[in-house]
């Protein structure tokens, strides 16, 4: 590795001066080419010292077909990005001697409840910051739930472990609520209260919230449609705060957020957290396997952890955290290179694309001054080989499709499902289809074989149900690998 100059000798450099040497232009076309090649009508992107923002932009359109442009005050969501708020709000907390990383969660919420009887009588606050309870992602439960966020908690309760207690990495949202919610009894407020007088106010992050805002100067939300276009989508709206999930921001909040993460727990001049508890977020908790999508999206990287609200990683020999965070038609990415003094983050406005890791990769080896990596080649790969297998997937999964109707009367399928955590769902039978209505969507079934049907245009992981039969007829039905019941 070449000596870290460059670029990056604003960053070590003191003075004014050493503005010029930043090239701000390469960044702008770093972004341009990225926007291009992923089709994203717009991103904002941030580079941070530890002293200073270096770079604050926004490229391209908050709404494709309108001429607004993306600022460095357009807002986005930060979705996941929010638990790591979540985990410095805890360890302020920790610092101010309400609770400790390892407190039984019980001691702050004494209803919460696991169905594993070695994790419900040892999680900690910590299991449920680093995703390590036994418990299966489950996004279904939080997703578009019509249940406020303690009720959420209460029903994540009511489902089975997918492993042994802290036997591996496995992510899980509803749990980071939980923490929230922890922190909130033992701080002596709202969990969004406590974060915006301890952490946006202090830091500086002006514009940030903790649900969805209203006011003109949001980016728009966009996603490819069946016919492969792109276009507007429904905003999903977060109108109660979730510490998993729910902070809003601009790329200047992100900017001073960033630059918070590279420090030692100091904002603006004082002390906001203590170096010990800020390290902690930043310490490796549970190992995450390198494998599948995870290890072809990161071939530079031979180690990752989860810490407390971050990916620990090491990139190209240097040490990252990092973290990413998606939600309908937007996505954020942020890297923070302690040991160079760097953060870089794009808040962009597409679903799920991988623009901004391209775009981050491609800006810290310009900062290594490393032979660079074709990222927007070598991710678009990726997303091409994704796409072939699930189409492959797809074309099989007609194959098998029988032909005709179901032998069993459709009427038979008729009839209220339900689940202890998930709730009720009902099928109805409407001229000889079936339709299935749960949390005020309705979505038509069809006959796959046997008792299986596709749900067309369900969330992903709800794509085909299963009804099992019993000896006086239907008597339940698995959906998101759950068995509702008559």
């Amino acid at each position: 590795m070449k000596p870290v100059i460059g670029l990056l000798a604003f960053v070590v450099a003191s003075g004014s001066a050493s503005a010029q040497l930043f090239d701000a232009k390469a960044v702008d076309t770093i972004v341009a080419d990225a926007l291009r090649v992923w089709n994203v009508p717009g991103a904002a992107v941030v580079i941070c010292s530890r002293t200073a923002p270096i770079y604050v932009k926004g490229h391209g359109v908050r709404t494709l077909g309108s001429p607004d442009m993306v600022t460095d005050e357009s807002i986005f969501p930060w979705s996941s990005c929010t638990k790591a708020l979540t985990a410095t709000l805890i360890g302020q907390l920790v610092d101010a001697g309400k609770m400790q990383w390892d407190d039984p969660v019980r001691k702050h919420l004494p209803d919460f409840y696991l169905t594993d009887p070695l994790a419900n009588q040892g999680v900690t606050i910590r299991d449920l910051l680093c995703h390590r309870t036994g418990l299966a992602s489950h996004d279904e439960l939080w997703y578009r739930s019509p249940w406020p966020q303690a009720e959420v908690v209460r029903r994540a309760g009511l489902l089975p472990p997918a492993h042994p207690f802290r036997s591996q990495f496995h992510y899980q949202s509803v749990m980071v609520t939980a923490a929230g919610l922890a922190a909130a009894r033992a701080g002596g407020s709202s969990w969004d209260e406590l974060v915006r007088k301890k952490l946006f106010e202090p830091i500086g992050m002006t514009t940030a919230s903790c649900t969805t805002p209203a006011g003109a100067n949001k980016s728009s939300p966009h996603r490819v449609n069946s016919q492969g276009v792109l276009e507007v989508i429904p905003e999903y709206p977060q109108m109660e705060p979730n510490p998993a999930g729910s902070v809003y921001g601009s790329a200047r909040d992100l900017a001073a957020w960033l630059q918070f993460q590279l420090g030692d727990g100091e904002a603006r001049g004082k002390r906001i957290i203590s170096a010990e508890r800020m390290g902690e977020t930043h310490s490796p908790q549970v190992a995450q396997r390198l494998v599948g999508l995870t290890a072809a999206t990161h071939p530079e990287t031979n180690l990752m952890s989860y810490g407390l609200g971050w990916v620990i990683q090491d990139y190209r020999g240097i040490l990252l955290y990092s973290h990413t965070g998606v939600i309908d038609g937007y996505r954020i990415q942020l890297s923070v290179a302690p040991r160079l003094g760097i953060a870089v983050g794009v808040l962009s406005n597409r679903h799920e694309t991988r623009m901004n890791l391209a775009v981050i990769n491609t800006i810290l080896d310009r900062l290594m001054e490393i032979a660079p990596r074709d990222w927007n080649g070598y991710l678009r790969q990726i997303v091409a080989k994704e796409s072939e297998v699930a189409r492959l997937a797809r074309e099989e999964h007609e194959r098998t499709r029988q032909k005709g109707n179901p032998a069993r009367p459709t009427s038979e399928y008729s009839g209220r499902y339900t689940h202890p955590a998930l709730g009720e769902l009902e099928i109805k039978e409407l001229n000889r289809e079936l339709q299935l209505h749960w949390r005020g969507s309705t979505w038509k079934l069809q006959w796959h074989h046997a008792d299986d049907f596709d749900v067309i245009g369900s969330i992903p992981g709800g794509e085909s149900l299963r009804f099992e039969a019993g000896p006086a007829g239907m008597n339940g039905l698995i959906w998101f690998d759950c068995t509702f019941r008559k």
